[in-house]
């Protein structure tokens, strides 16, 4: 079934008929800057601020961020114009206000249990703290200047603090270099003004992890890991990394090494490159313990709210349940912390549920897109479920609840024919599969595009898939209900790029390639639709 789209019409519904050139980035891409205009440094009370983008600057397109979502609104950052768009659902009413944020604003980070944002203008070296009013309140924003160079944010799951750094990896031709030892840490206070603090870290800024409760975080780099209490943050400091690596061994240069820190801080570990070791390190120690494992692991994830971790082995058809706790007792042998369990299917990687409860095991053919065998295996009670798919998987990604996992397929070249042979129709069609994680049952659904990007309902209750294909003009949405397997079609009439959901307004947001900005908001019940389209949403009128 094929939902109409409701396009709402009302004083925000403005379409421009331009001739543009459509621009579009990814908040984790970086494209230069655009052309510099004129800027003005003024704010209230005559301190020094954030920098503007002349408004009277002749722009043809925009240059637009991925939408966030907080508690009450969606967030839109223009970089073109150094502002961010507020956008408010209630109800049957969509609201807009433009918040001033200053110069190429790429990433935008918010706290969901609260309306604030920030905001990093890179290039200009100012992290943009936006308390967000009521539509027609005023926003409070704070403008603080953070080392030179810093290409990404990192927000503390309690809130409380942002760390603006350099992440080399994420770095392209002609950025300008930042600071590999050093860390922003930008202390948001409920009571007091934000405050900037600078921390040296190891060397080559890899990752920032957290714990479950969000008090200690872990800032990953080539020397080991610095572990930072958040709310002990309150100056200028250093931090002692706790190395990962043996003495006189240091990390391989450019290494592909995966390192995790479990949700209670007790441990780190690591796969290096195509080392056959597990590397297990107890943080309040330092003690590194280390396991030579049948072959080299090509995955490695911690069980979510545990000290267990899995190991995926392709070579061996094997996953290995990993004690961590058990692995660092000096009365076991590491190897007898691991409780190993082989498949007879080609194990090409694995994905753990977000409740800890389960793993799917994807297998592998020679015909990437025929028919492909994924297990269930129930971690609980060390039980499996074997299904099999019409078509080969491109990716596997499960509810935040754990019960239920949407995989995207693979296509091969050519279209389908109603009269020839099953197999061969579902090898050339665009589908995904809906596999309920407890039963295995599983319902494929055909697309008319690839699918390129998923969304869920906090409560897992509903997916969002987009499916698009610029040259085909195919420009939908589906809506996946989770708990009947029933599925929508909503088409829209330009490229969608992005999507997410504000579970507390119950809608779901897509935002679209257009010269001035597109947005689109569907009702999770009703399957209304609304759009907003132009001027409104990137600030010129106000």
């Amino acid at each position: 079934m094929q939902k109409q789209k409701k396009i709402w019409s009302g004083v925000f519904g403005l379409l421009l008929a331009l001739s543009c050139t459509t621009c579009s980035v990814d908040e984790d891409s970086n494209d230069g800057y655009y052309d510099e205009p004129n800027f003005d440094g003024s704010v209230d009370g005559g301190n020094e601020g954030p920098q503007y983008p002349d408004d009277n600057v002749d722009y043809e397109s925009f240059l637009l961020s991925r939408p966030v979502a907080s508690r009450s609104f969606v967030f839109i950052a223009n970089r073109t114009r150094g502002t961010l768009a507020k956008v408010a659902v209630n109800g049957n009413a969509i609201q807009i206000d433009t918040v001033r944020v200053g110069g190429n604003p790429t990433i935008v980070r918010t706290i969901h249990e609260e309306d604030i944002a920030v905001v990093l203008n890179e290039g200009f070296d100012t992290v943009a703290v936006v308390e967000a009013a009521p539509i027609g309140g005023q926003d409070i924003v704070h403008s603080l200047e953070v080392l030179p160079g810093c290409n990404q944010l990192s927000l503390a799951p309690n809130g409380r603090v942002v760390f603006a750094y350099y992440n080399h990896a994420r770095a392209e031709t002609g950025d300008e270099l930042g600071a590999f030892s050093e860390i922003s840490a930008v202390v948001l206070d409920e009571e007091n003004e934000p405050e900037v603090y600078q921390i040296t870290v190891g060397m080559n800024i890899r990752d920032i992890q957290y714990n479950s409760d969000g008090e200690t975080a872990y800032v990953v780099t080539d020397s080991g890991i610095g572990i930072l209490q958040i709310n002990e943050i309150n100056g200028d400091g250093f931090v002692v990394s706790i190395a990962l690596d043996p003495p006189g061994q240091a990390a391989p240069v450019g290494s592909s090494r995966e390192v995790f820190v479990t949700d209670d801080g007790q441990f780190a570990m690591l796969r290096d490159g195509s080392s056959e070791t597990l590397r297990v390190v107890e943080l309040a120690t330092g003690s590194i313990v280390e396991v030579v494992l049948p072959a080299a692991p090509t995955d490695l994830d911690l069980i979510p709210d545990s000290e267990n971790a899995l190991i995926t082995i392709s070579e061996t058809n094997q996953i290995g349940l990993v004690d961590l706790s058990a692995m660092i007792q000096e009365e076991t042998l590491p190897e007898e912390a691991i409780e190993w369990f082989s498949f007879d299917i080609l194990v090409r990687y694995t994905v753990v549920s977000p409740d800890g409860r389960r793993v799917v095991v994807v297998g592998q053919s020679d015909d990437i897109f025929g028919p492909t065998e994924v297990v269930i295996f129930n971690i609980d009670e060390r039980l499996t479920t074997r299904v099999e798919l019409r078509k080969g998987v491109q990716a596997t990604l499960i509810s935040p609840d754990g019960r239920n996992a949407v995989i995207f397929h693979n296509k091969d070249a050519g279209i389908p024919q109603a009269n020839a042979p099953i197999d061969e129709v579902t090898a050339k069609s665009y589908a995904i599969t809906i596999l309920n994680l407890i039963s295995g049952e599983h319902k494929y659904v055909g697309l008319d595009a690839f699918p390129t990007e998923i969304a869920f309902t906090e409560t897992g209750d509903n997916a969002f898939v987009l499916s698009v294909s610029e040259s085909n003009h195919v420009y939908d949405m589906h809506q996946i209900n989770l708990q009947t397997l029933g599925t929508d079609r909503f088409s829209f009439d330009q490229l969608p790029e992005h999507i997410g959901v504000i579970d507390s307004a119950n809608v779901a947001y897509i935002s679209q390639e257009h010269d001035l900005g597109r947005i689109a908001f569907v009702d999770i019940q009703s399957g209304e639709v609304r759009e907003i389209t132009g001027f409104e949403l990137n600030g010129l009128i106000e």
